[in-house]
């Protein structure tokens, strides 16, 4: 794991054009996995979990001199696997082995979430988890691998530490989201600018880019993006409305509104 770990940090560090601009396609990818479960298998081992659209909020934020960036979607619980050559959801966050395998769910959420690194090596992770006996449990715990830059024996035991001792499961509150929170002073080269252009870069290009993401993926309905850092706060949302129409093999017909604060922007069809 500790191999596979550096790897993928150091992939990133080497990459920082293309893992700057990743991290939201990742977030975003292992959103739409989670309600992208096969029905059978939902019916015969999931019970609790269905088929659905998602919503994402994203948010980049500021306390004093500590930046923020959290995303958040309310998909379908982290789920305990039975098989026993993979790992479960939540182990999978920790350890970078990908557990999905089937035809409906694309990329690696292990492995691909490691490049998210690239912003923080500090993640307070927010979300439910589904036991085997199908008990939906709330659960709350940090990845931090600022030891990254240490020896390789502290930045193992900091691996196995995460794993044993950080995930502590509640009574469920009847809310099933999921939240990712970047400590972004904690990054990678310890440069709070360089970690803020990267966030700032990547939240402009989703400006241009997140129409068409939900024009052409019918599990993302809504993506909200909060951004409390710049001189004016804005919120700017992005939504499917209605029901998409099938006009032929290859021709749909929906409505995507996008707002900014509140104030209706534009109404695009395709």
């Amino acid at each position: 794991a500790e191999s596979k770990i550096t790897e993928k940090i150091n992939k990133a560090l080497e990459e920082p054009e293309t893992a700057g601009r990743r991290w939201f396609w990742e977030l975003l990818q292992n959103a739409k996995d989670s309600v992208s479960y096969n029905p059978t298998q939902v019916e015969q081992k999931y019970k609790n979990i269905k088929e659905k659209t998602v919503d994402v909020i994203v948010t980049y934020s500021k306390t004093n001199e500590d930046y923020f960036l959290s995303f958040e979607h309310n998909g379908n619980p982290f789920c305990y696997t039975d098989d026993p050559y993979r790992f479960d959801d939540v182990t999978n966050l920790i350890l970078p082995v990908s557990g999905k395998d089937n035809e409906y769910q694309t990329g690696k959420f292990g492995t691909g979430f490691l490049s998210t690194h690239i912003l923080s090596l500090k993640i307070r992770v927010e979300g439910v988890f589904l036991s085997k006996q199908g008990e939906l449990k709330d659960f709350d715990f940090t990845i931090d691998r600022t030891k990254f830059t240490g020896d390789r024996q502290t930045f193992i035991e900091s691996i196995v530490g995460t794993l044993r001792n950080s995930v502590n499961y509640t009574e469920h509150k009847n809310i099933i989201k999921s939240k990712f929170t970047y400590y972004l002073n904690d990054n990678i080269k310890q440069d709070i600018k360089w970690v803020k252009t990267l966030v700032e870069e990547g939240l402009s290009d989703l400006e241009v880019l997140l129409p068409f993401v939900l024009c052409f993926n019918e599990r993302i309905k809504k993506i909200t993006i909060n951004n409390e850092v710049s001189d004016s706060i804005m919120t700017t949302t992005y939504e499917i409305s209605g029901e998409k129409k099938s006009l032929s093999d290859k021709m749909n017909l929906f409505q995507l509104n996008v707002s900014k604060n509140d104030t209706l922007n534009y109404i695009r069809s395709e």
